[in-house]
C-alpha cells in the first residue's frame, strides 16, 4: 500500500511539473508585437513544458489563430491573424497543451499608422493631417488617377468628417493633405485603406479626437474680428438670414498679413460639402448658415475682420431681347439678381444689358457686381456705363473665369467666381451694367451666367 501511493504522489508531481521537477511555463514570444490588420508567424518558446499536436494557443480579444505547429515539446509556432481594430496594448498569451501555461502580457498588439495634425481639430476645423506609416513592408499605393489624387486609397473617418490626400507631397510611408471637420463631427475611428481593389492593405487609428466648438454668431451688418493664430487653423461663425443674399467685405492685418491668403466659405448645415458660396451667396429660405474662414497657404498670426451683410433679394430672368437700354431688365430694388442669363450669337453681337437706377438715399454706396458662370467655364466680361455701350463707368473687367478677390481673401470655395467688380460711389441716375463675352474665348456650350448685384 506504502508503494501504490508513493507511486500515485510520485506521478502528480510529474503531471505538474518537467522532468527535473521545474514548474512549466512559457519563456517567450517571438517577434513580441504586431501590427493591427495584420498576418504573421510568432514563435514560442517554453521552459519544462511538453507541447504536443493539437497544442492551441490564444493571444488575447481581435487576434485569431488560424493554425498551430508544434516543433517540440518547448517550441510551438503559431499562424496569426491581428484584426484591423483590435485594441493598441499588451496581451496575455497561452498555450494549452498537456496543461496550460501563460505568458503575462507578452505580445504587443501595435497601430501600424500614426497621424498627426496642424491646427485645431474642432468642429467646422479644417486642419492639416500628416498619417505616417509604420509598416515598411506595406508602402502606400500612390498610383494617381486622372484628376492626380490618389486612385487606390480610401480614408473612412469619422462621421461629418472628409480626409482630402494631397498627392504632390504624399509619399510611400507619409500621407498629407487637409481634413474638413463638420461642425456635428465627433471623435471617432480612422481607417486608411491602401492598394488595388482586391488586394488593400487597412489600417486604423483607434480615435481622432475632434473637439466641440460652438460657432460664434454674428449680426448682419456688424463687422466681427477674429484671428488665424495657428497653421490650419480655422474661424468658425454662424449667421441668421432671410431667404436672399449673403454678401461680406473683409480684410487682414498684422505684421504676419503680407503672407496671408484668406479664404471664406459659407455653408448650410454646418457641412463642408455643402458650400454654396465664398464672400457672396444666395440662400432659397431663411436660416442660419456658418461661415468659415482659413488660410489656405498655411499661414498665421495675423487678423482677420469680416463683416457679412444678409437682406431680401430681387430676383428676375433675363429677358427675351434685352440687347438695348429701352429692352434691358430692370429690376425693382438692389440688391438683384438676374437668373438664366445667356450670351447667344457670337462674341461681338451678343451684348446684356440690365438697368441700374441709383436714387439720391445710395449715391455715397460702392456697387458690387459679379457675374459667375452658371456652367463653371463661361467666360464673361463685365463693364457699367452711362449709355449701354461704350461709356465705361468702372472700366471694363475681364478676369477669366476664376477672376475676383476682395479684402485680401481669394472669391471662395464655391467654384469659378467669375468677373468681379466694386465702383462707385456713382451719382444718382440711370447706368447699365453690359455682360459679354470675356477674352478667354466664346463657346456656345458654355453660355450661361448668373449676374448679381448689391450695395456696399
Amino acid at each position: 500500500m506504502r508503494n501504490l501511493g508513493f507511486a500515485l504522489v510520485f506521478g502528480f508531481v510529474v503531471a505538474g511539473c518537467g522532468s527535473d521537477g521545474t514548474t512549466p511555463s512559457a519563456s517567450g514570444v517571438f517577434p513580441a508585437e504586431g501590427f493591427a490588420g495584420r498576418e504573421l508567424r510568432v514563435e514560442i518558446s517554453g521552459d519544462a513544458t511538453n507541447w504536443a499536436d493539437g497544442a492551441t494557443v490564444t493571444f488575447g480579444t481581435g487576434v485569431t489563430v488560424s493554425s498551430v505547429t508544434v516543433a517540440s515539446p518547448t517550441d510551438l509556432f503559431a499562424e496569426i491573424k491581428i484584426d484591423a481594430a483590435a485594441a493598441v496594448g499588451a496581451q496575455d498569451v497561452t498555450v494549452a497543451s498537456n496543461g496550460s501555461v501563460t505568458l503575462k502580457q507578452a505580445f504587443q498588439v501595435v497601430s501600424p499608422i500614426e497621424a498627426q495634425f496642424t491646427g485645431g481639430v474642432d468642429q467646422g476645423g479644417r486642419p492639416g493631417f500628416t498619417i505616417i506609416n509604420h509598416d515598411f513592408d506595406q508602402p502606400f499605393d500612390l498610383t494617381a488617377d486622372s484628376s492626380g489624387g490618389l486612385a487606390n486609397v480610401t480614408f473612412t473617418g469619422p462621421a461629418g468628417t472628409n480626409f482630402i490626400a494631397d498627392a504632390q507631397t504624399s509619399t510611400a510611408y507619409e500621407l498629407k493633405g487637409v481634413v474638413e471637420i463638420d461642425g456635428d463631427a465627433a471623435a471617432g475611428m480612422l481607417t486608411v485603406a491602401s492598394g488595388a481593389t482586391g488586394a488593400q492593405v487597412t489600417s486604423v487609428i483607434a480615435n481622432v479626437d475632434i473637439k466641440a466648438r460652438a460657432a460664434t454668431a454674428l449680426t448682419s451688418g456688424t463687422a466681427a474680428p477674429g484671428m488665424i493664430a495657428n497653421a490650419g487653423d480655422t474661424l468658425w461663425y454662424s449667421l441668421a438670414a432671410p431667404a436672399g443674399l449673403i454678401h461680406m467685405t473683409g480684410s487682414i492685418s498684422g505684421a504676419n498679413a503680407a503672407n496671408g491668403s484668406p479664404a471664406v466659405g459659407i455653408m448650410e448645415g454646418g457641412k463642408w460639402s455643402q458650400i454654396v458660396g465664398g464672400l457672396h451667396a444666395v440662400v432659397t429660405a431663411a436660416e442660419t448658415v456658418n461661415i468659415v474662414i482659413f488660410d489656405t497657404a498655411g499661414a498665421a498670426n495675423y487678423s482677420v475682420s469680416i463683416t457679412p451683410v444678409a437682406e431680401a433679394l430681387v430676383s428676375l430672368a433675363e429677358p427675351a431681347s434685352d440687347h438695348t437700354t429701352g429692352t434691358a431688365a430692370a429690376p425693382s430694388a438692389i440688391p438683384f439678381q438676374i437668373t438664366g442669363a445667356t450670351l447667344t450669337g457670337t462674341a461681338t453681337t451678343d451684348v446684356d444689358l440690365t438697368k441700374l437706377v441709383i436714387d439720391a438715399a445710395h449715391a455715397t454706396k460702392k456697387i458690387h457686381i459679379v457675374a459667375e458662370s452658371a456652367d463653371n467655364q463661361t467666360d464673361t466680361a463685365v463693364d457699367v456705363t452711362t449709355n449701354g455701350t461704350t461709356s465705361a463707368i468702372g472700366g471694363e473687367y475681364d478676369g477669366g473665369a476664376q477672376g475676383g478677390s476682395d479684402g485680401g481673401f481669394t472669391c471662395g470655395l464655391s467654384g469659378a467666381c467669375g468677373e468681379d467688380i466694386v465702383v462707385g460711389p456713382l451719382a444718382a441716375g440711370t447706368y447699365y451694367v453690359k455682360v459679354e463675352a470675356g477674352a478667354l474665348g466664346y463657346d456656345a456650350n458654355f453660355n450661361k451666367y448668373t449676374l448679381l448685384v448689391w450695395f456696399e
